[in-house]
């Protein structure tokens, strides 16, 4: 009896072993309301490299083997799609996903070996707490410690793949240090809330140089822009949007360029292009200004709320697509 139940022990550590150690995954994706016969898995390391194209079979399923390294991946329906599921492989997993290709954006379903890495993948950046909760600063470090502990606690005694453990320990930690890093920041800035703000000359797409003296007795919202900035862009339009409401209000809208000097005729053809208006001004990159040091500007986009009188209000203000920031500005001008 004994040495049967020893045989049977042995056959279980050598099935679990030969799982672990195949050169391979195995995916079976099952998708709902499918508009394709394909399915993309892509590599993700110093560039996007397609890795497996999978077919759909006749039961509708894509199923297929593929070798990777084990760390995330991208999904895609089409080849040259923008978008993109991520999801978490290993040579050894044996993954059934389910996902429904209307709920874009929407949690996938995964059952096997390898399911409980990528729940966790979906699961721990839920963890992570809005900005909210970091305003008060006196509490940051409880707050912050407490929600750490938390997220890193999803992952603790758990068995995991070792690469993904190792990975996604590091995701968390990066994220937590972002925050941390973001809080200091904001902290600094805030201490220049309610200072006088250093005067400026700069560049006038219009002709000329302009002061932020020039604008003294109004209100003044200034966004720090580039050409090559691509957030920067997006918050163009929303830009334009507010100019239009505060037409003739007591509130100036000034874009000041970080364009280096020699770009001087793309900044003037972008503005043309896409019919920049307000204020638009440039830095002379060859002179460093007391204005962005004062400022401490590394990150583009960036915005700047000042009094009529030169006194700043708010050293990071939000950004033109936030719609909170119609009321701050209505709140301001309605005194």
């Amino acid at each position: 009896m004994n040495k049967v139940i020893l045989m049977l022990v042995a056959l279980l550590i050598t099935v679990n072993a030969s799982s672990q150690d195949k050169t391979y995954a195995t995916v079976e994706f099952d998708v709902a309301k499918q508009k394709t016969d394909s399915l993309f898995i892509w590599s993700i390391e110093s560039e996007i490299v397609l890795l497996k194209i999978l077919k759909k079979d006749k039961n509708g399923v894509f199923k297929d083997t593929v070798t990777v390294k084990p760390t995330m991946h991208l999904l895609s329906y089409t080849k040259n799609s923008s978008s993109y599921h991520t999801i978490y492989l290993a040579n050894g997993f044996d993954l059934k996903i389910s996902l429904d290709i209307n709920k874009w954006g929407e949690p996938m379903q995964f059952s096997g070996r390898g399911s409980d890495e990528n729940n966790l993948f979906q699961e721990v950046p839920n963890s992570f707490p809005s900005d909210s909760i970091f305003k008060d600063d006196k509490n940051f470090r409880t707050e912050f410690d407490k929600a750490r502990t938390l997220s890193l606690s999803l992952i603790e005694g758990k068995k995991l793949n070792p690469e993904f453990y190792t990975e996604i320990k590091k995701q968390i930690e990066d994220q937590y240090l972002r925050i941390e890093t973001q809080h200091q920041f904001q902290v600094a800035q805030n201490k220049l809330n309610t200072t006088v703000s250093p005067n400026f000359s700069f560049i006038n797409y219009k002709g000329g140089q302009s002061m932020l003296g020039d604008f003294k007795g109004k209100y003044v919202y200034i966004d720090i822009w580039a050409t090559w900035c691509a957030p920067c862009i997006r918050e163009i339009p929303y830009l334009k949007k507010m100019e239009e409401l505060y037409q003739g209000k007591n509130i100036a809208f000034l874009s000041i360029s970080s364009d280096q000097y020699s770009d001087i005729e793309k900044w003037k053809k972008m503005i043309a292009a896409k019919s920049m208006s307000g204020v638009q001004l440039l830095q002379d990159d060859r002179v460093t200004t007391a204005f962005s040091n004062y400022f401490k500007v590394d990150t583009i986009p960036r915005f700047i709320l000042i009094d009529p009188k030169g006194v700043i209000i708010d050293s990071n203000t939000l950004r033109p697509s936030d719609p909170l920031l119609i009321e701050k500005l209505d709140g301001l001008l309605n005194k």
